[in-house]
């Protein structure tokens, strides 16, 4: 007897102007695997936090664990995403007591 097991993927709905009659598809295989990775980890993230807004944050050591890349390696894939026109980026700063903490957050606003 076969044993098998069912493996559940998560599924996000990404949009399709990207890659279908668009100017930037030749960008699209262009992109290094590691922006390719962090673009579809941004339209999940985009679904979940940015609601009726068109930008979310997150902060760079989140992405980093979340996507299994190095926050060095999402910085540079973010720069390249930016270089491309598919994402717009700026930093934000958390404050707690009156003073800005640590922490590295990033906005960002997908561009169709």
């Amino acid at each position: 007897m076969v044993k098998t097991r069912i493996i559940t993927i998560p599924f996000f709905k990404a949009s399709r102007l990207n890659f279908r009659n668009n100017p930037k598809k030749a960008a699209i295989n262009c992109l290094s695997l590691s922006s390719f990775k962090l673009f579809f980890w941004l339209h999940e993230l985009k679904q979940r936090y940015a609601r009726d807004k068109d930008w979310f944050f997150h902060s760079d050591g989140n992405m980093a664990e979340n996507t299994g890349l190095s926050e060095k390696t999402i910085r540079k894939a973010r720069k390249e995403l930016a270089r491309f026109g598919f994402i717009q980026t700026w930093k934000m700063a958390t404050i707690e007591n009156g003073k800005k903490t640590s922490v590295h957050i990033t906005a960002y606003r997908l561009l169709k």
